[in-house]
């Protein structure tokens, strides 16, 4: 659990017990969790190292971007 991201940690202390989803969970903790786990997929799911590298850096331009966009 040490790089793992806030709503990540909330949403496995939710679960642990019943190892289900509740229906009273917060929709945003989940929307965030859900949006973590789609986008490692992608990542991951490139054909090859280069197509891997190129969404990664594709993900990585666009952080920055919205962070640049965003600082005011």
């Amino acid at each position: 659990m040490g790089g793992e991201q806030p709503a990540g940690h909330a949403l496995r202390r939710l679960t642990a017990a019943t190892r289900e989803v509740d229906l009273t969970s917060p929709r945003t903790l989940l929307c965030g969790a859900l949006e973590n786990f789609a986008t490692g997929l992608w990542l991951c799911d490139g054909a090859g190292r280069s197509e891997r590298r190129r969404r990664a850096l594709s993900l990585w331009d666009e952080d920055m971007r919205n962070r640049q966009q965003h600082a005011g």
